[in-house]
């Protein structure tokens, strides 16, 4: 067996040797794509720049820059300045593609025009071939001004390359087929004037036959003779095939070729990157450019190579290694059945003895004969044998106590949980009914408070009125004998209004302790409210407060006591009254509920509001949020009286500073009877 497993590691450790020859072969390739990538895509970065820059020093020319100026102060002095572009552009698509009008040969005939053509010819004249096919230019709301030949549209500011050039200063395209001989690549040029401010748009579509040039350059520095399945490729970031040292179809679509989302291999580099994985027994490495810069195409180097022909020194390597390896193993498998076949018997035996205690037959009996190793191992299981006799039995027994405590335990948990209920539903109702006690208390209490008040009330009121009554003619006949404006006139008219705020106090006080009229009748409660507004509406106009009504369409009825109903609408609109200042704001508004049953009023102030811990004693009589003098405190719990007496509710919204909210809600006798 040792013999056997020193063979074994001999094999592996020939065979992972040759999986790192693996390693450092496709590490030797992969630099020399990375070597061919970074002096293919410096060329053609170079040639790019040399191309940009010739039409970015023209952009600085002071003829073109006055000429773009003169077109943007001409587009804008138009009334409508995109509705004229957007006409020229339909009438200018509309024009079949060999006619030119004359409004496109002044465009192509101007003066920026010639000098481009011009410019454009030198480079023509030097090269062999139209370097720069199409030129135009346009202002800065994107019309053209100046052509070297006719465009397919007259409007360019909703093109990619004018957004990014206006944006970014530069616009890159990628390559397209231009014609049936001439393959291009877009560049778009933002003109800045001196201030660096834009004022136009350049856009040059250069003929990239001089970056296919380069390339078959460097064709003989990527390919070697012995390599007949080397390929390599350029193409787009999208896999549009730009370049093959093989059959060109261009443009063609081999985006299959691209590196998946997650490669065998992504690696680095100071200028590149390369992505590396097998397809098909192709060995396959793309590179692109990480190079920053503004003047940079995102295409990519894809350099194949069959995997066989790459790895095939490694692999005649592997196969000597393996012919070797398995030479010696079966040499040491022979070597080693031969020595295993002498024990397996005894094994055998007690592998069968292992079966029959698993089944559980512990009185069966193993014959010990020898004193090695196996016979140690023989005696061992009958002394385990034995262990296992004694353990079944405590076992058994254990077993049986476990199942009973199970029980006893599963009884005592339902009966926890039901007590758990019980104590839970039991302690809930003492909650509702002391909440219940807490609310009957507190009703009883203010029943009786307003009990005793009423009768005082009305002591004081009966003492009160029958002189009061008669001082307030007295001086009113006084007043009125005396000469308007006089200090006299004054005093008296002071006293007039105290005397008159003193019967008001004690028509409330009247008011609480009268006991409420059994009377009913069905009335519109818009009446109500137009009543009392008319009631009160020069103290309106006094402080110039302006009241908005929203009223339903249709008409509500209640039932109950119109005057009553009537002193509460006044003592809110009242309170409102007191709370705002001059030009405040009253919104009186009525409705009926979804439910059709309740019908409400709501009188929303933007008056100085009411603290939130006020809310629940403001019915309460003698208690008053108006300033003092102002009021008696009677006015809410007297109209909280009449509400409740109309088996009714009123309640109060309030923030400080930010006014108050009265609701009055009523009993509904006919939800909708006519329109108003």
């Amino acid at each position: 067996m040792g013999f056997l497993l020193v063979s074994l590691l001999s094999g592996i450790t020939g065979y992972y040797s040759a999986d790192v020859s693996r390693e450092i072969l496709q590490k030797t390739f992969i630099e020399t794509v990375e070597s061919l990538a970074i002096e293919i895509f410096d060329e053609i970065e170079n040639d790019l720049n040399n191309k940009v820059n010739i039409f970015r020093e023209y952009s600085y020319d002071t003829f073109l820059q006055k000429e773009v100026l003169r077109s943007n102060e001409e587009f804008r002095k138009m009334k409508n300045v995109q509705e004229y572009i957007d006409n020229k552009d339909r009438e200018w698509r509309s024009v079949p593609k060999e006619k030119i009008t004359g409004f496109m040969l002044g465009l192509i005939n101007n003066d920026i025009s010639k000098t481009i053509r011009k410019k454009t010819g030198f480079y023509e004249d030097r090269n062999g071939y139209k370097v720069f096919p199409e030129v135009f230019i346009t202002n800065i709301y994107g019309a053209n001004i100046a052509q070297t030949g006719k465009t397919t549209d007259y409007r360019q500011d909703d093109e990619e390359w004018w957004q990014t050039a206006r944006r970014e200063g530069l616009y890159l395209g990628d390559a397209y087929d231009e014609s049936a001989d001439v393959y291009s690549v877009d560049i778009g040029l933002r003109i800045d004037d001196e201030n660096g401010n834009p004022i136009g748009l350049m856009k040059v579509v250069v003929n990239i036959e001089s970056i296919l040039n380069l390339l078959e350059k460097t064709k003989s520095f990527g390919l070697h003779k012995e390599h007949k399945t080397m390929e390599y490729q350029i193409t787009t970031k999208d896999g549009k095939l730009i370049y093959s040292t093989r059959t060109l179809d261009f443009l063609k679509d081999v985006s299959y070729l691209l590196p998946e989302e997650s490669p065998m291999l992504k690696k680095e580099h100071s200028s590149v990157a390369t992505l590396v994985r097998y397809d098909k027994g192709i060995f396959i490495v793309s590179a692109y450019s990480t190079k920053p810069g503004d003047i940079k195409q995102d295409w990519i180097l894809v350099v194949r190579q069959g995997a066989d022909e790459l790895f095939a020194p490694v692999t005649r390597l592997k196969y000597q290694i393996l012919t070797a390896s398995l030479t010696v193993i079966l040499v040491g498998i022979f070597i080693g059945f031969l020595i295993s076949n002498s024990i397996s018997r005894a094994f055998k035996k007690l592998i069968d003895a292992t079966v029959r205690i698993g089944k559980g037959d512990l009185d069966m009996e193993i014959e010990v004969k020898s004193n090695d190793e196996i016979g140690q191992l023989g005696r061992a299981f009958k002394q385990m044998i034995e262990d296992l006799k004694t353990t079944t039995v405590k076992r058994d027994e254990m077993a049986l106590e476990i199942v009973e405590r199970k029980k006893a335990e599963d009884e005592l948990k339902r009966a926890h949980r039901e007590i758990e209920e019980w104590s839970r539903e039991l302690e809930k109702k003492f909650k509702d009914k002391t909440e219940e006690l807490k609310t009957t208390y507190g009703q009883l209490f203010q029943a009786e408070k307003l009990s005793s008040l009423g009768q005082m009330a009305a002591g004081i009121a009966h003492e009160l009125n029958s002189p009061l009554t008669g001082l307030i003619s007295m001086i009113k006949n006084y007043r009125d004998k005396a000469k308007k404006g006089s200090d006299e006139y004054g005093h008296l008219s002071l006293m007039f209004e105290a005397c008159e705020h003193m019967s008001q106090i004690i028509n409330d006080f009247n008011a609480f302790s009268r006991k409420p009229e059994t009377e009913h009748i069905e009335f519109d409660l818009i009446e109500v409210i137009e009543s009392s507004l008319i009631l009160i509406m020069n103290q309106l106009k006094v402080k110039n407060i302006l009241v908005t009504k929203e009223y339903s369409d249709k008409r509500h009825i209640v039932k109950g006591n119109k005057t009553e109903l009537q002193q509460v609408v006044l003592n809110i609109i009242r309170n409102a009254i007191d709370s705002m200042s001059y030009n405040g704001k009253l919104i009186i508004n009525e409705d009926i509920t979804p439910d059709n049953r309740t019908v409400g009023m709501k009188f929303i102030d933007n008056g100085r509001g009411i603290k939130k811990e006020d809310f629940e004693k403001i019915f309460e009589p003698f208690v008053t949020m108006t300033p003092q003098g102002k009021g008696t405190g009677l006015g809410l719990s007297v109209s909280y009286a009449i509400i409740k007496n109309h088996r009714g509710e009123i309640k109060v919204e309030s923030e400080i500073g930010k006014g108050a909210t009265f609701t009055i809600l009523l009993p509904a006798v006919t939800p909708e009877l006519s329109g108003r």
